[in-house]
């Protein structure tokens, strides 16, 4: 089953989507994610996925998914269905973003 809910995911996938969500911002893209003080990305149609991060630039729009290296096994459906649906339009990317472990 594919997860619909707003990421809930490890605190190093929660630090890590902080991290891009201030790069995406420098970068002038208009960003939602679920970070305090921004909207939670809506639900994608027609899968209901809520991706971890969508941004928007000059009518382009970036889908970012967060995962550690464990958790992209686990998410194989979620982002398979994540990139079908930036497949079929031309103005969605997908970018798939793995956390390096932290070190002991």
């Amino acid at each position: 089953m594919i997860k619909t809910e707003a990421h809930n995911g490890t605190d190093t996938e929660r630090r890590k989507i902080r991290q891009v969500v201030r790069q995406l911002a420098e970068q002038d893209y208009e960003v939602q994610a679920e970070v305090r003080g921004l909207s939670i990305p809506p639900a994608l149609k027609p899968s209901g996925i809520i991706p971890d991060i969508v941004a928007t630039e000059n009518g382009q729009i970036l889908i970012v998914e967060v995962k550690t290296p464990g958790g992209v096994k686990k998410s194989k459906d979620r982002l398979k269905t994540l990139a079908e649906l930036a497949e079929q339009r031309a103005d969605v990317r997908l970018r798939l973003v793995v956390t390096k472990p932290r070190k002991e």
